[in-house]
């Protein structure tokens, strides 16, 4: 993800370093920024690591439209999402769940986390 690569350098971070903050090893930063899709876990480290946020009101109305879209109850969004329907409400209440769950939901949902990632100034 090219993205990722221009936030690292931008931030004065090596390759290196950004594996050491992330807990992932050095070949799966080079491999994810040539363009290798990384797992929502080792997005959602990295995410923490360059100090990226999704976008919370993006990401919930994501979840509402994609809810809708389904026709579905919470409880079953849940079972799909892999999370306790109290996650998916507490969502559509607005109250936004952490990194490494709104990862794991966008995954079973397939949602295009990427897309609601506040990238810094917008130029990346």
């Amino acid at each position: 993800m090219d993205k990722i690569k221009q936030v690292r350098i931008s931030a004065g971070l090596s390759a290196r370093r950004l594996a050491l903050l992330s807990d992932l090893s050095t070949t799966s930063i080079c491999n994810i920024e040539d363009g290798n899709t990384p797992s929502m876990k080792s997005l959602a480290k990295i995410l923490n690591a360059l100090s990226l946020r999704i976008n919370e009101k993006m990401f919930l109305n994501s979840l509402k439209t994609k809810r809708k879209a389904l026709n579905i109850t919470l409880e079953k969004m849940a079972r799909i999402a892999g999370v306790s329907h109290s996650v998916i409400h507490q969502a559509e209440q607005g109250v936004m769940p952490s990194t490494k769950t709104c990862c794991i939901i966008a995954k079973e949902l397939d949602i295009p986390l990427v897309e609601l990632i506040e990238w810094p100034n917008n130029k990346i």
